[in-house]
């Protein structure tokens, strides 16, 4: 797109002042043409207009997990979430993941397998921290919610205390005051 782009602005923009400088036949040739562009362009409005795209499921409460977390984390924590692209702890509180959407990864050129490996030792060794540590890591946000969700259950974790429950919703925030 950023060559070719430009290349054609340029190239159909100088057909068409040529065109529109051959007498009255270029001009309504050109005009005819503008207007045939510009029409397509209004059905593609047109037809964007009928189609209604859900993002999120509203019973699964996603304003109230942000508000929850707007109000209750800082700006600058990080949170282990799944890998879904709208995740409301990203898209709508703003907050930082460790790891997200693999398709960003890849399309960005970034390697996620140390992140995937930690979240890992996560789910299977929820009170063995060191790595997550390294991360920063401050909460994990479990969504029980189909296979690529992240379930994470710290049952008698002396790092991990749950702080909020809602729908398929829970969040763990880690004590770092806590010892093993």
């Amino acid at each position: 797109n950023a060559a070719w782009m430009p290349l054609v602005l340029a190239g159909v923009s100088n057909y068409l002042s040529r065109l529109f400088k051959a007498g009255k036949i270029g001009k309504v040739l050109c005009l005819l043409l503008m207007i045939s562009s510009c029409f397509s362009g209004f059905l593609g409005v047109q037809m964007t207009y009928r189609e209604v795209y859900q993002v999120w499921n509203w019973s699964d409460y996603p304003m109230e997990v942000a508000d929850f977390v707007i109000q209750n984390t800082e700006p600058k924590s990080i949170f282990v979430t799944d890998e879904w692209h709208a995740h409301p702890i990203m898209t709508l509180a703003g907050r930082q993941t460790v790891l997200g959407y693999p398709g960003w990864l890849v399309s960005h050129g970034l390697d996620g397998g140390k992140r995937s490996q930690m979240i890992q030792n996560l789910i299977y060794f929820p009170d063995n921290t060191e790595t997550s540590d390294a991360f920063g890591v401050d909460y994990i946000c479990a969504r029980g919610r189909g296979s690529s969700s992240l379930h994470f259950h710290p049952r008698d974790s002396n790092k991990w205390k749950r702080i909020f429950s809602m729908g398929e919703y829970k969040i763990f925030k880690r004590d770092r005051n806590a010892t093993a």
